[in-house]
């Protein structure tokens, strides 16, 4: 069956002459492999719509759970952020973290909005990178289902004054219960899980709170003062990595050029 859809490109894995598998996310089928033959060919003009980083519209044929390559045209172009080194390795890390937390046949619409917004937030310039990283971060796990409970402590219910968020439980404590818990030491819980806590102050739990209420269109419209900038990120980045308990070559590339000097 021939019919038209809208995907981004994540990535490909280039086959023998002039062939690809491009794995897509779309909104109708989610994550899918669609093998696009004869692409790598500069005369028929399709390098354009078969490059990851790329929004486009494809004419597939699908038969099964099986995909294959018409045609297609660009909807919305990434490719810009190949011009800095910075921003592309950040693009690499969100396109990996979108193909791990999605799958084929499901709803996938939500993450496909939230991967084109982190993409044009990049693009555009005007948000520390770093403010983009720990939104997308916190807010991807969320809709995957890694949702933390920040309403209150865990155990007595308190709401302000110095917190710690339970990353592996997804919850936040008090400094108070902590103590009495396990006098700061990191032990591991009734259930077994091991304990990893992360302190928060006052503006980065607001932070994290409104990532995961706000609208889809707003989710990075808040701001983190510059001083707590990099531990905000820290934390964003410790819950998305135990709970995947696996890290990302992009990520590591991201941190790498990040660190050189100007």
């Amino acid at each position: 069956m021939r019919e038209s859809i809208e995907g981004l490109i994540l990535s490909q894995t280039i086959l023998k002459e002039s062939d690809k598998f491009l794995t897509v996310l779309t909104e109708k089928y989610g994550k899918i492999s669609v093998y696009a033959s004869h692409v790598r060919s500069i005369k028929r003009g399709s390098l354009a719509y078969s490059m990851p980083l790329q929004y486009c519209r494809f004419i597939i044929n699908k038969k099964s759970d099986s995909y294959n390559l018409v045609s297609g045209d660009v909807i919305h172009s990434f490719l810009d952020l190949n011009n800095d080194l910075i921003s592309f390795a950040l693009a690499q890390y969100i396109l990996d973290i979108a193909r791990e937390l999605t799958v084929e046949n499901n709803d996938e619409s939500e993450m496909l909005q939230l991967t084109l917004n982190t993409l044009f937030m990049i693009q555009k310039g005007t948000t520390p990178l770093a403010h983009i990283k720990a939104t997308f971060e916190f807010r991807a796990m969320a809709q995957a289902g890694y949702m933390p409970e920040l309403h209150g402590c865990d155990y007595c219910a308190k709401d302000g004054g110095e917190m710690l968020l339970d990353i592996m439980n997804g919850r936040i404590i008090c400094a108070e219960c902590q103590k009495k818990r396990n006098f700061g030491k990191e032990e591991p819980s009734d259930t077994g899980t091991a304990v990893i806590v992360v302190h928060l102050t006052v503006s980065m739990l607001r932070g994290l709170r409104y990532v995961l209420s706000s609208e889809p269109k707003r989710v990075f419209a808040y701001s983190i003062a510059q001083d707590e900038l990099r531990d905000y990120a820290d934390v964003c980045e410790k819950y998305i990595l135990n709970h995947l308990e696996r890290g990302f070559d992009t990520l590591e590339f991201y941190k790498e050029v990040s660190s050189m000097p100007e």
